[in-house]
């Protein structure tokens, strides 16, 4: 069992200061989680608090004024803790028509493979996959237009697809959870997630992959 203190000290190592009576510290956002690592801060008074887990979504005119429906670019860095022999899927980033959540730009981590992917209607459009290795940070692209995606990841195109429509009311984001469906949260980290609002050229996307 874990016993946490905080005390005030006079000597470095010396817990047993008693104070002078009147002066004081004051302490905020202490939190004592049994987990593994700590989640974002639950604010308490007097009882126990829990509350649902974090699901970081971007919507409405926070989404619209930025994303572009027709063509588009998406480059990020990120790393997941999944096993490459654990077969469910852990998001890093989806944009998604909210009214029809078949249809979807994404990427996760799927099995053994970092894993972009274009969805209409439910059927998959482009998809394109390369090996990862776990807890090892990848930087991977995205870029999609009518009749025109690529994928790259650390500095390599892993492929093309010169077939297939795009989702056209997309109109919120996901950042590490596919915010609706089976997919699970990352369990990773994410250091970027940038949006270029045009089709990258392959060689751009491969260099901002670099």
């Amino acid at each position: 069992v874990l016993t946490p203190l905080i005390e005030m000290s006079k000597v470095d190592g010396v817990s047993n200061y008693t104070g002078d009576g009147t002066s004081g510290i004051f302490i905020y956002g202490a939190q004592l989680e049994a987990g593994a690592f700590a989640t974002s801060y639950i604010p308490t008074i007097a009882s126990t608090v829990t509350r649902s887990a974090d699901v970081a979504t971007i919507t409405g005119q926070h989404f619209a004024q930025w994303y572009r429906q027709d063509e588009g670019s998406f480059v990020m860095q990120a790393s997941t803790f999944k096993p490459t022999s654990v077969s469910a899927a852990g998001v890093i980033f989806r944009a998604l028509d909210g009214g029809s959540p078949a249809a979807f730009i994404d990427t996760i981590y799927n099995v053994a493979d970092i894993n972009a992917r274009v969805s209409v209607g439910g059927v998959t459009q482009a998809s394109f996959t390369a090996a990862y290795t776990a807890a090892t940070s990848d930087k991977a692209g995205i870029a999609y237009r009518a009749n025109d995606f690529a994928a790259a990841r650390n500095g390599s195109i892993i492929g093309t697809d010169n077939s297939g429509s795009v989702p056209t009311a997309v109109d919120r984001m996901g950042v590490g959870s596919a915010t609706t469906g089976s997919l699970l949260p990352l369990n990773g980290h994410i250091r970027s997630i940038n949006f270029i609002p045009a089709r990258a050229a392959d060689f751009q996307l491969q260099a901002l992959s670099t």
